[in-house]
């Protein structure tokens, strides 16, 4: 599969008087997944963009830092713009109990943003069965050698330490495994931690990544459950996306095929 890239497409430049800019396309390799990019400036927020935009503000947004009222509004405006490019009549992204996207029925998608990054991406639930975005600046070294016990084992950080920088690796691992959650939290329906998945191959050349769940999540997310993901590396960020075939949670044993067309085994 070949890297992610950016490609400039029919959503324009900016939107909602200079609030987004840089809105574009983004090509997973995956043609079952749609993704698209903006940056948001908060200087430019205003509370009154949101009706002007056609984004519910629910109260928990009402109540909260402007800062937080601007990046939910550039998720759930982008995500609405998936919904037409994908021929779906306008809707309303709402929130969860846990704060997780909530989109329509058929589709799946997930949302993720930076400071001044939103990210958002949609497919339909019959092609891609789980799915999960997650967007991460990159970790400082200092803190990255702070934290990533609480990341990574020992075997991961081995293996992440032959391949880059710690501070990009320990932060690719990272935004993978937030990646996982968002994907199979529709299944598990609670928290867990780090040590809940090994991230176990890491491709740089293509882009792809493994994650290896160690700990049985629910009923059908199991341990020794592979999970294939993808990644592109920006130079101040790291985007992963884990995209799951949808049969593939009926069938815990043997091959499960991929969406970028490969083959792999999942452990039994």
């Amino acid at each position: 599969m070949s890297n992610p890239t950016c490609t400039q497409q029919d959503l324009g430049q900016c939107a909602l008087d200079g609030f987004l800019t840089d809105i574009k396309s983004l090509d997973m390799g995956l043609a079952a997944v749609t993704a698209v990019s903006g940056r948001f400036n908060l200087e430019r927020f205003d509370p009154g963009l949101y009706p002007r935009a056609g984004v519910d503000c629910p109260p928990a947004i009402v109540r909260a830092v402007p800062s937080r009222q601007a990046e939910y509004l550039a998720g759930r405006w982008l995500s609405r713009q998936l919904c037409t490019k994908r021929n779906l009549a306008p809707v309303q992204v709402h929130s969860g109990a846990h704060r997780q996207p909530i989109w329509p029925s058929g589709w799946v998608g997930s949302i993720s943003h930076t400071s001044t990054i939103a990210l958002s991406c949609l497919a339909q639930s019959c092609e891609v069965g789980l799915l999960g975005l997650d967007l991460e600046n990159w970790l400082a070294p200092e803190v990255a050698v702070k934290i990533s016990d609480t990341i990574v084992d020992r075997q991961e950080a081995r293996y992440l330490g032959m391949l880059g920088p710690c501070e990009q690796m320990l932060t690719l691992a990272f935004s993978a495994k937030e990646s996982l959650f968002k994907a199979v939290f529709p299944q598990v329906g609670r928290y867990f931690d780090f040590d809940a998945a090994r991230l176990v191959e890491v491709h740089l050349p293509s882009g792809c990544l493994v994650l290896r769940v160690m700990q049985d999540l629910s009923t059908s997310i199991r341990a020794g459950m592979l999970f294939e993901g993808y990644f592109q590396m920006w130079a101040g960020a790291v985007f992963t996306v884990i995209a799951h075939p949808p049969g593939a949670l009926a069938h815990h044993q043997g091959e499960v095929p991929c969406l970028s067309g490969r083959l792999f085994k999942e452990a039994s």
